[in-house]
């Protein structure tokens, strides 16, 4: 989904307790019109609603329950209880007509999307020509006014494609080349920094043209994967941890596929940083003895130091002999280097992080009883070879279980080898989806939330990718509604599964661990909005979706 609709209705003028002669008549066609047209596609354009508000556009489709209504920047359903009457006249009038009331009302960006359309298929309809180019020039103003320039460029290049001219395009002209020499100016900038061996100020420089030019900043990724590797290097031969942890936690959220390149830096990063989870690490390198030698040093320090047990034993198992502090130490900043300079290092087994996950699990949601056995791992070398085994589509991690009279017999993890977040994000959101029907205690959830509970399982690193992508989408007017994830029976989008999780971290932030499956309990079988009106001030999805948008730009800011 894309912006939401703008002022689509309005309040229509006169009294409703006494209508005039004609309306009585125009109510008798409607009425007519709605009966006898049954679902065939029909061009009635303005809809009179009972509530006082009108809404012109074109029917595209009238059902017996429904109305399917084009409007400038898409169509709207509207349940047919809604309608007073409806007024038919010729459709291209009438949404030329709205077009004109969003350009006089302040919203030209709302009609560009039909203008756009109608322009390509009737170039030559009447009136449709100047009202195209006067909404693209009021929509190019507003955009510079907001010093979105990267928008105000391209509406620019659509404006100049037009023929014809207009008197203010002239005097737009200057500002918008100032932000094409602006544009070329930064880029210049950057390749001389990268000339001088400067990469943290590229990196700078780089973040400076991602918040201008959002578009033009995507064609520089691997420009700045390998500066952010790079200034990683000079970070960790200073020893300046601090820095080294924030330019990596930044690349991975903009390139998960750098994982495997800084995985053991990012982890040296967190022991000296005096991490405070530093335990949600061991999903990272479960087999790391520098990173079981510092959690061993953490329990000694807490208050069940008995904890130290098992890590120091793990780090004897590992080195296999004295344990030498510094020597492991050297290893892991040694493996880190090679790792940002390009040589990935053997990839954890499945199996040991699948297993963490399991402990990380128990240890945060405090489920009863102990962690499961890890399910039997498969492996494969593409996503499409796990189709054709398993027979369906579906993710590269998937839980595949036999089960007997009601009773599961056998689990087995496929897991598609060589995907490098996996196992910070496909793989504990299977891993943990398993558990709601048993450790939550709440089966057949709706998709919505299952993707929910799931994604805000995962660790930091992928919680963080989430919030850089729901505010990328905020800032590009394109952040799913609540109320389409809900009806969603297949949630596969990255930023709506990052959706998912913010919205059931809205609903669950201040419930209690042991009421959580009461909770999750009443979501399912109420549904979301019923629930939102019995237990919580949220009452609508409207103002959940507000609140969960506040509270994305309170966190970034």
């Amino acid at each position: 989904m894309v912006s939401p609709l703008v002022n689509c209705s309005r309040k229509r003028e006169g009294s409703a307790s006494a209508p005039a002669l004609g309306f009585v008549f125009a109510f008798a066609l409607a009425v007519f019109s709605l009966c006898a047209l049954g679902s065939v596609r029909v061009h009635g354009d303005e809809i009179w609603l009972k509530n006082g508000h009108q809404i012109t556009g074109k029917i595209c489709e009238s059902g017996r329950h429904h109305l399917l209504i084009e409007v400038p920047e898409g169509t709207i359903r509207l349940q047919r209880h809604l309608v007073d009457y409806v007024i038919r006249i010729p459709a291209h009038d009438s949404m030329l007509a709205e077009c004109r009331r969003r350009l006089q009302g302040g919203f030209p960006g709302s009609a560009l999307p039909w203008l756009r359309k109608e322009y390509i298929h009737h170039p030559d309809l009447l009136g449709l020509l100047p009202l195209y180019r006067e909404c693209l020039v009021a929509e190019l103003k507003l955009e510079l006014e907001k010093e979105s320039v990267e928008t105000a460029l391209t509406l620019w290049n659509e404006i100049v494609t037009l023929p014809g001219t207009d008197s203010e395009i002239s005097q737009l002209r200057p500002l918008v080349m100032k932000e094409q020499s602006r544009l070329l100016q930064m880029e210049k900038e950057i390749l001389l920094c990268i000339e001088r061996g400067e990469s943290e100020q590229v990196i700078n420089k780089l973040e400076e043209l991602a918040l201008r030019y959002p578009s033009e900043s995507k064609s520089w990724l691997k420009v700045f994967e390998e500066q952010s590797r790079l200034a990683a290097l000079k970070f960790l031969e200073r020893s300046d941890f601090p820095a080294l942890q924030q330019t990596l936690e930044k690349l991975l959220q903009r390139s998960t596929h750098s994982w495997p390149l800084c995985r053991s830096a990012l982890t040296l990063a967190w022991i000296e940083n005096g991490h405070g989870s530093l335990a949600e690490a061991l999903t990272w390198l479960p087999d790391s003895a520098a990173l079981h030698l510092a959690l061993a040093k953490e329990s000694a320090q807490s208050d069940h130091p008995l904890d130290m047990t098992p890590h120091l034993k793990k780090v004897s198992h590992l080195v296999g002999g004295e344990i030498d502090a510094l020597k492991i130490r050297e290893q892991l900043s040694r493996t880190a280097r090679e790792e940002l300079r390009g040589e990935t290092s053997p990839a954890p087994l499945v199996h040991n992080i699948a297993a963490e996950w399991f402990r990380h699990f128990w240890d945060r949601f405090a489920f009863a009883g102990s962690p499961p056995r890890v399910p039997v791992i498969i492996e494969h070398a593409s996503v499409e070879e796990l189709d054709q085994h398993l027979g369906s589509t579906g993710g590269p991690v998937r839980l595949e279980s036999i089960s007997e009279y009601g009773q599961v017999q056998k689990l087995t993890l496929h897991v598609v080898r060589d995907i490098p977040f996996l196992c910070q994000d496909q793989l504990p959101r299977e891993l943990f989806r398993a558990l709601i029907d048993t450790a939550l205690e709440t089966p057949r959830c709706p998709p919505w939330l299952q993707e929910g509970l799931s994604a805000r399982a995962r660790g930091p690193l992928a919680r963080a990718r989430d919030r850089f992508l729901l505010n990328q989408a905020r800032e590009q007017g394109r952040l799913p509604d609540v109320r389409d994830l809900v009806d969603m029976r297949h949630v596969d989008h990255e930023v709506h599964r990052a959706a998912c999780g913010a919205i059931v971290d809205q609903l669950l932030e201040t419930t209690p661990r042991a009421l959580i499956p009461l909770r999750l309990q009443q979501i399912r079988d109420l549904g979301l909005e019923a629930f939102l009106r019995s237990t919580t001030e949220i009452d609508t999805l409207h103002k959940l979706q507000q609140r969960w948008v506040g509270d994305l730009v309170d966190r970034k800011g």
